[in-house]
């Protein structure tokens, strides 16, 4: 799926809500959402994070927003827990200059390298929710969207 062409957006309709599949087309998981909001023809807006990276401003929107439906921020980065923590920790016993919260690490880390971002991610105004498994996405999508 990785090899054929996808719109960056889908033409609005008067009833649709704002939605923002945050996307890479080289992932399995992400190409099934992308597939699956086609299929039911949900109105969104399809970014891709690795030709257009999240700004600061950004993901702290999305932290915020996952925290807010129950999500870690942590999950927002592939990369296994043990690992995480181990430079987690590792940013905060650095130098000064650098953030010392978790949240800060985590967004420096994902400015830093974008494709440590954990995919897809469904983003509307007041919502966000990283669509693994693709069930999570799909209730996410009957409570807040359809």
């Amino acid at each position: 799926m990785a090899d054929h062409k996808q719109p960056d957006i889908h033409p609005a309709t008067p009833t649709a809500k704002a939605l923002t599949l945050i996307h890479n087309d080289s992932c399995s998981k992400s190409n099934c959402l992308y597939q699956y909001l086609a299929d039911q023809k949900i109105v969104f807006t399809l970014r891709n994070y690795l030709t257009a990276p999240l700004t600061a401003t950004e993901l702290e929107d999305l932290t915020s927003k996952l925290q807010e439906t129950g999500t870690h921020p942590r999950q927002l980065v592939r990369l296994a827990d043990e690992k995480l923590t181990e430079l987690i920790e590792l940013a905060r016993n650095t130098g000064h200059g650098h953030p010392k919260d978790e949240v800060s690490i985590l967004i420096q880390m994902l400015l830093a390298r974008p494709e440590l971002l954990q995919r897809p991610v469904l983003l509307t105004a007041n919502q966000a929710v990283i669509g693994r498994p693709m069930e999570v996405a799909i209730a996410f999508l009957q409570n807040y969207i359809l």
